[in-house]
């Protein structure tokens, strides 16, 4: 049961972190937007330091430059593909392999699941699918299938090395992991030639969309420490949380199809818990 609340304060981090990180991609650019929210993730990471034992260890420390430099991956082709084509084309592939991978990972890593924790988890992944697939828009297109492809082994890659963080690291793999982000992001920004800072009337929208993408990789942390598979399962369904911020704070459509999606994966997270 822990594993799922660490996990599902994991999915409504990163779904507030959209709730304010989406003011800034509108209005200037997403990269504009990832840097200063790795920024402050990195100083909120910090800040828990203080209050959460943590070990520095050097495998550590590599594990989580790992994990930083596969979440800048992830975010990067994810919005380079957006700029080439459907997001109901893309969004299937990212959020299916950034779910299914570290899943699996963990549980032949040696993670104790039960026979009601693993129907679970499968009912989670079948309502990522109902959420994210679009059949009105669905047609084959390479060119988001390897955006897609490479996003979505980004993101894998970011979950899957924190797995392997040793149980006393406590926060500082959030420091590094935030800072390899930022480091890679900022990078990307300058040769791109777009502002690493917000206009002024968004930054606070950064400060507060920083502080949740910090929080998000804390709870991920203390999740995996105590119970990795539920953990990574809840977590893997902020899609569902994106969904209903796109809907009450941007006014997005939502069709019937991701309602449907969403009552499936509560219907599997409860599964999760009862397991």
């Amino acid at each position: 049961m822990t594993g799922v609340i660490f996990g599902l304060l994991t999915a409504l981090a990163i779904g507030a972190s959209d709730l304010f990180g989406r003011r800034i991609v509108h209005a200037q650019s997403p990269v504009t937007a990832a840097v200063p929210m790795q920024f402050i993730g990195i100083v909120t990471a910090a800040v828990t330091m203080f209050f959460i034992a943590s070990e520095v260890s050097v495998k550590d420390s590599v594990f989580a430059l790992l994990s930083g430099l596969g979440f800048a991956t992830g975010l990067g082709c994810y919005y380079t593909g957006l700029s080439k084509a459907s997001s109901a084309l893309i969004a299937p592939t990212v959020a299916m392999l950034s779910a299914v991978l570290p899943f699996t990972y963990s549980v032949f890593r040696g993670s104790h699941a039960s026979p009601l924790t693993l129907a679970g988890a499968a009912i989670c992944l079948i309502g990522l699918a109902v959420i994210t697939v679009d059949r009105s828009a669905v047609s084959f297109d390479w060119t988001a299938l390897r955006w897609g492809t490479l996003s979505g082994l980004g993101y894998a890659t970011g979950l899957i090395t924190l797995i392997d963080v040793s149980d006393g690291a406590g926060t500082w793999p959030a420091v590094v992991q935030r800072t390899t982000a930022c480091l890679a992001l900022a990078t990307v920004a300058t040769r791109i030639g777009v502002p690493v800072l917000p206009r002024p009337n968004l930054r606070l929208s950064a400060v507060l969309a920083g502080i949740a993408v910090g929080l998000s990789t804390v709870f991920l942390l203390a999740g995996l420490e105590v119970d990795p598979t539920p953990t990574v399962v809840a977590a893997s369904v902020f899609p569902a949380v994106t969904v209903l911020v796109g809907l009450f704070a941007y006014g997005d459509s939502v069709r019937t199809q991701q309602w449907y999606g969403i009552a499936i994966v509560i219907l599997g997270i409860m599964a999760i818990s009862a397991g």
